[in-house]
């Protein structure tokens, strides 16, 4: 029972939510569209009292002009239902309302996502939820709304309906409903077991599009034809509609079995009802009208619960995607900004310092970095270097705050950078991961992204230029407004170096006091990379600079080189000072030398 009644308060809260959601979308179109549903399902009812009434006082001494009010009312109201319902609610309100909150809840589902923390993308159980929300917000979301709808007009139907039957006998009302309450129970657990092989198949939805993605994405499918694994590919494809389609086939086949005797027992208690009320037919207290009318109040109360029981079942179904919807938009930010944050200056280098910083991913007692601490001072060009693994680009998300320490400091200017707002802390880094986006975007977009607004473009074409792209953007059609990638019209496609050196004028254009680089010349080739790093030193006087590099071409030039090992710092200093020590940063540099000599 407390099970029956959690899961009925959820249900209740979230359609609450979405029904919020949608009023605040717009207000009078909700309102106007459950009203013409419910006076649309009135006067349904009330054309087949009219036809009782007509039945019963039809004879040749009425006068024409009741006679032709009767005939009025008899085509006139279920004309007036057709167009309230069919046409306004169906035909108009439903798909001007559906519209608009598809369009919100695609907005403030992505609102929420550029707002999540890093962690929640590391996250497998968080990444089966999004991927849930992004195959089903957009239809099974607003089918919630069209199915309350479809249930507003239904139970004005069953409230007007009982009314009526209650003038014939108390119980007669009572036994209709009961008899649909198995076909109630089975459509809410079809409803469910719908929901769970859904909500189980999710990994392999996942499957499902990523494998989709692979046949039609053109890198991967240069690399398919060249080691001829289409067939790989679209077997590993066809296995995965198999499994979903045996996922999904198990509750439809018990629901047919079900639903092959629920009407019967429903159709045999009508039957019943009508046999009991025929004595009084043929002993004329019940007029010929009034039977005809029971039997359709009957037809239409049972056909009508019934059809709630079915927009229950979805309703139940649809609710655990709005569920998901309403899990993701109230996940709460894991990294979170100080209520009364410290102000810091953001257009000066500040010192950083790394305090006994202990880091544990979310879920994971594995200490990625074990007591890690050194200070980078102001202006000061520091480069981190290791093995894949051993921790430097978490010294990066932890400095760029995307996680917080499990334990130990790190400090700004000696301010714990918990205590600092992240949008100050932002102001004053700019960055280029590894990974980068590449925007389909025009390259002045690209370059100024955030400050669309407010331009630079003397700031963009320095940029450009220490980014070693100057060239390349002025042979370029429309220069700094051509569009890049083959995603829209007229677009160019750029090699892997050229959007690595894209990304770079990003970095640059920043200014920012701080410039945080992880691998940021993997794709560009080595005389490229002298000469961006060789602008940088020249340009980037008295600024940060903190990189993370294999190449030790880049990397023996830093005013201080940091050594990962395991989680920690096993050495720092120069790069004359580290050859001298003959430990892990000698042996990592005489292996890439020895490469080169040879």
């Amino acid at each position: 029972m407390n099970n029956l009644w959690q899961k009925t308060k959820q249900l209740t809260q979230n359609l609450a939510w979405l029904l919020g959601v949608a009023w605040e979308t717009d207000s009078r179109l909700v309102f106007w569209y459950y009203l013409s549903a419910i006076g649309g399902g009135l006067l349904m009812v009330f054309s087949g009292v009219v036809v009782k009434m007509m039945i019963d006082n039809f004879n040749v001494n009425m006068s024409s002009g009741l006679i032709f009010g009767f005939i009025i009312l008899r085509f006139g109201l279920p004309w007036i239902e057709n167009v309230a319902y069919w046409s306004i609610n169906l035909s108009v309100l439903d798909y001007l309302l559906r519209y608009k909150l598809q369009t919100k809840i695609n907005y403030i589902f992505h609102q929420k996502t550029v707002s999540l923390d890093v962690a929640y993308y590391e996250n497998d159980k968080i990444q089966n939820l999004l991927s849930r929300v992004k195959e089903t917000m957009i239809w099974s979301v607003p089918d919630v709304l069209r199915e309350l709808n479809y249930l507003a007009r239904s139970l004005a139907i069953v409230i007007i309906s009982i009314v009526l039957l209650w003038s014939y006998s108390w119980w007669i009302p009572i036994l209709v409903l009961f008899s649909t309450i198995p076909r109630l129970i089975a459509n809410t657990k079809i409803g469910r077991a719908l929901w769970s092989m859904y909500g189980s198949g999710a990994p392999e939805i996942r499957k499902f599009w990523y494998f989709s993605g692979i046949m039609s994405d053109p890198l991967a499918v240069r690399e398919l034809k060249i080691f001829q694994a289409e067939k790989f590919i679209l077997e590993k494809y066809k296995q995965t509609q198999i499994r979903l389609y045996e996922l999904s086939k198990k509750p439809i086949i018990k629901q047919f079995k079900m639903f092959l005797w629920l009407p019967l027992l429903e159709t045999s208690i009508l039957i019943l009802i009508c046999w009991i009320k025929v004595p009084m037919f043929f002993s004329g207290i019940m007029t010929v009208g009034s039977m005809l009318l029971l039997m359709e109040l009957l037809l239409r109360l049972s056909g009508t619960v019934s059809s709630i029981a079915h927009n229950v079942a979805v309703i139940v179904s649809s609710d655990l995607f709005v569920a998901d919807l309403r899990e993701v938009m109230t996940l709460p930010a894991l990294v979170k900004d100080p209520q009364n944050p410290i102000k810091i200056a953001v257009n000066t280098s500040p010192k950083i310092e790394f305090d006994k910083v202990v880091f544990c991913y979310p879920g994971s007692n594995k200490k990625i970095l074990n007591k890690v601490s050194f200070v980078i001072q102001p202006g000061e060009n520091v480069a981190l270097v290791g093995s894949n693994g051993a921790g430097k680009t978490t010294i990066v998300k932890l400095l760029c705050r995307f996680y917080d320490p499990t334990s130990g400091k790190i400090l700004i200017n000696g301010v714990d950078i918990k205590n600092i707002d992240r949008k100050d802390l932002y102001k004053m880094m700019g960055t280029l991961f590894q990974e980068f986006m590449k925007y389909h975007f025009t390259i002045r977009e690209n370059i100024a992204l955030a400050a669309e607004n407010n331009v630079d473009f003397e700031r963009m074409n320095r940029a450009a230029k220490m980014a070693e792209l100057s060239e390349f953007i002025n042979n370029l059609p429309a220069k700094y407004e051509q569009i890049l990638g083959k995603e829209f019209e007229d677009g160019t496609e750029l090699s892997g170096g050229q959007w690595q050196k894209l990304a770079i004028a990003r970095a640059f254009y920043e200014q920012s006091p701080v410039l945080i680089l992880d691998e940021p010349t993997s794709a560009i080739d080595a005389e490229a990379e002298f000469e961006i790093f060789s602008n940088l030193q020249k340009t980037y006087l008295n600024k940060t600079l903190v990189f993370v590099s294999h190449r030790f071409s880049t990397v023996r030039n830093a005013d201080k080189i940091l050594v990962v090992e395991n989680g920690r710092i096993s050495e720092q200093g120069t790069h004359q000072e580290l050859l001298k020590q003959n430990r892990k940063y000698a042996k990592m540099f005489l292996v890439q030398a020895k490469g080169y000599e040879s």
